[in-house]
């Protein structure tokens, strides 16, 4: 199977942007990252036995643990508005090329969830 590998894989990339967490941080980003997959139309009878979901590789690599003090939190809005005011390169949280409403959206949607 290739889910070891690439669970393995996106697990690097969050210590490497994280490398003072502890292994069960690691882990617990990496779950909260995963794209749900029991409403994706497969047989009902699997629901609730596919794991923890699809690793998702881009919600993991932006941190939303913008001040970095390991919670996500409305610190991390307040420094995310901050950096947008500032015209931070590192709000353009959507890579478009602009610093806009569209950033803020894309820290609600990632980054929201606990």
């Amino acid at each position: 199977s290739m889910a070891c590998p690439v669970a393995l894989s996106v697990g690097a990339l969050i210590w490497s942007q994280n490398p003072g967490w502890k292994a069960r941080q690691v882990v617990r980003k990496l779950f909260n990252c995963a794209d749900p997959v029991d409403s994706l139309g497969c047989n009902a009878a699997y629901s609730g036995y596919l794991g923890s979901g699809r690793v998702n590789a881009f919600q993991a690599a932006i941190s939303g643990d913008y001040d970095r003090d390991s919670d996500v939190d409305a610190a991390d809005l307040a420094a995310f508005v901050n950096a947008r005011i500032l015209r931070s390169p590192d709000a353009d949280l959507n890579f478009d090329g602009d610093i806009d409403l569209a950033d803020l959206a894309t820290f609600c949607r990632y980054f929201g969830r606990p």
